[in-house]
């Protein structure tokens, strides 16, 4: 019998990005009380963030 890994296990993690300079200097601003990410790069503050799925690597 074949077990098959569910679609959440084959992901390692995510990343979060910066949608203006891609940068991943991202925190969450006034300590995640508003919900919105403040990037360190270019001072970027905003509810809108991109998210990188990085795949675990094949055996």
């Amino acid at each position: 019998m074949i077990k098959r890994k569910s679609f959440f296990t084959r992901f390692l993690f995510k990343r979060k990005l910066c949608p203006v300079c891609q940068s991943e200097d991202i925190i969450l601003d006034a300590a995640g009380h508003t919900g919105k990410y403040k990037c360190l790069n270019c001072n970027y503050i905003g509810v809108l963030i991109l998210e990188k799925i990085i795949k675990e690597k094949k055996e």
